[in-house]
């Protein structure tokens, strides 16, 4: 798992947010069941699987918005480049017939399969993020009333939501022994 680093710019200055991210591949659904077998482990890593899966949702986010701009900018250029070459060649062109040229122009096609591809991207993060959001809600229904006794004695050391948790003698009420 690489650290990643985003800027975070403010008003008077840059904010660092640092965290960890996936493996290089995921298994999407591992990390959106309720692992039944782990349930205090599971329960302690769900708000930072749900960050990391929000994190990644944004990159996504931001990417499908620089694809639609990039898509949108394109095709207002190339409509402009319509009317000029059908007023040098002093032909009549309707909307419809612009329609028509961009959309048969190989480029724009190129980045309109950009953006669909995108918005596949940033829908299958989309989902993820709600189905861990989900977990998330029926994990703190499961977990309402839990002591840090009870914790400390079910937890145990695991790989969880693609996190590792190690137990640490006495860490919950200090090093006291």
């Amino acid at each position: 798992m690489k650290e990643r680093v985003i800027q975070l710019p403010l008003e008077d200055q840059t904010l660092l947010i640092k965290f960890g991210g996936f493996d290089e591949s995921i298994d999407a659904d591992d990390l959106t069941r309720i692992h039944y077998e782990n349930l205090y482990g599971d329960a302690v890593t769900s708000a930072a699987l749900m960050n990391r899966i929000g994190i990644l949702r944004a990159a996504a986010e931001k990417l499908l918005a620089e694809a639609v701009l990039d898509c949108n900018l394109f095709e207002a250029e190339l409509k402009q480049k319509i009317r000029k070459q059908a007023k040098i060649d002093s032909r009549k062109i309707t909307e419809a017939g612009i329609e028509e040229e961009v959309l048969m122009h190989a480029s724009y096609r190129i980045k309109k399969q950009a953006v669909i591809n995108n918005q596949h991207v940033f829908s299958v993060l989309d989902s993820m993020y709600w189905s861990a959001s989900s977990k998330d809600k029926k994990l703190s229904g499961f977990m309402a009333g839990v002591k840090p006794k009870e914790l400390e004695q079910e937890i145990f050391d695991t790989a969880i939501n693609g996190f590792i948790i190690k137990k640490v003698k006495n860490a919950i009420h200090g090093n006291q022994q």
